[in-house]
């Protein structure tokens, strides 16, 4: 979290875009935290409606089906999120709370218990399968399943499997078991949901289901890592939060901007484009004249580098400190990417990183923890 550097800076100061060769595409970056959020909100000239497209690089060869809510336009965005989205409110839910709190507290009670323990596979990854079966309502024992899935369900999985194939089969099974034994899941609730007065097709279940494993699972991964790794480096930090407790929620926004790998989201607009002040304009094109990627980083300017690929190895919080990871839960079991602003004045902290960063993603072999 020391010196770092921001290599989009220069190209941020001057004119806001980047361009940048990928997938043999010349694809602008959005570089503005303002100029982001208002191409976010311009669906008409910024489109989503993009199948494998929004995500970069794109996945045509890790899916077959549109990813929903996120890869479709307003006003239908807005509607297939009603359905899902009282699952996604669990994690409100007083009882939902109390089950994470007393997961995390038994699984920091067992690490402590042991003299080493591999963060990403033994720690992160069964904390974030196993708190996400809460949000679903599914039985606990279906993140064994998912835990073999690796940390991205496109990029690893079992040996000999074609990437995202383990998920499409699960997923397939699991729709079948709910509809012919509905219950009080998700994937119950998505057979009986309806769209504009029709039932969904299997084709949008699949889309629900698959944006829901695949969307932040890597992102809660590393910024549990994150935290770990930070506060075993920086015992001076874990002691700035024992001596005041209120000081924990700020430090779990900031570990969750700050700790995460980057992310950028992609969609397609009018072709040629050119950038103006705060806006993108189309240059005598129409809507289908042709469209082309952007990629729009989500507009957070406060990553920072891994703090996992650090040569020293890291310590377990003690016992005292799990509030810290009590109070970090729920955004660590939201699914739903969101988009939030850096913040311009915080307090003095060893949590306040400088504003102009940018973060790598940790290797998923690491770190290693020791409790000695």
């Amino acid at each position: 979290m020391s010196d770092p550097s921001d290599p989009f800076n220069p190209a941020r100061e001057d004119a806001g875009v980047l361009r940048c060769e990928f997938q043999g595409e010349s694809v602008p970056m959005i570089l503005r935290h303002e100029d982001v959020r208002k191409a976010a909100k311009d669906w008409k000239t910024f489109s989503s409606d993009a199948p494998f497209r929004v995500p970069i690089p794109s996945e045509e060869d890790v899916r077959s089906m549109r990813q929903i809510p996120v890869e479709v336009d307003p006003p239908e965005h807005g509607e297939y999120r009603e359905i899902v989205e009282p699952f996604f409110r669990r994690a409100k839910e007083p009882a939902v709370v109390a089950q994470v709190e007393a997961l995390i507290d038994g699984m920091l009670t067992a690490a402590l218990g042991r003299e080493s323990i591999e963060v990403v596979w033994e720690f992160a990854l069964p904390l974030q399968s196993r708190a996400l079966t809460y949000l679903l309502n599914v039985p606990e024992t279906e993140a064994e399943t998912w835990i073999t899935w690796g940390v991205h369900v496109f990029r690893e999985g079992l040996p000999g499997q074609k990437k995202g194939e383990a998920l499409d089969t699960y997923l397939r099974q699991a729709f079948d078991r709910a509809a012919a034994n509905p219950g009080d899941d998700l994937f119950s609730a998505l057979t009986r949901a309806t769209f504009r007065g029709r039932p969904l097709s299997r084709e949008e279940m699949m889309g629900f289901a698959n944006l829901t494993f695949a969307g932040g699972r890597d992102t809660v991964i590393f910024t549990i890592c994150g935290v770990i790794a930070y506060l075993g480096q920086h015992p001076e930090a874990l002691e700035f939060l024992r001596a005041d407790p209120a000081r924990i929620t700020l430090a779990s926004e900031e570990f969750f901007a700050s700790s995460r790998r980057s992310s950028t989201s992609g969609g397609s607009a009018p072709w040629p484009l050119t950038f103006t002040a705060y806006r993108w304009k189309p240059m005598g094109a129409s809507r289908s004249a042709g469209l082309r990627r952007i990629a729009m980083p989500q507009p957070s300017t406060r990553p920072m580098k891994c703090a996992s690929t650090a040569s020293r190895t890291p310590t377990l919080p003690s016992a005292s400190a799990r509030t810290s990871a009590s109070a970090h839960r729920m955004r660590a079991c939201s699914c739903v990417p969101c988009c939030r602003s850096a913040s311009s004045a915080l307090p003095a902290s060893p949590f306040s990183p400088p504003r102009s960063m940018w973060r790598t993603r940790p290797a998923t072999s690491g770190p290693w923890v020791t409790n000695r």
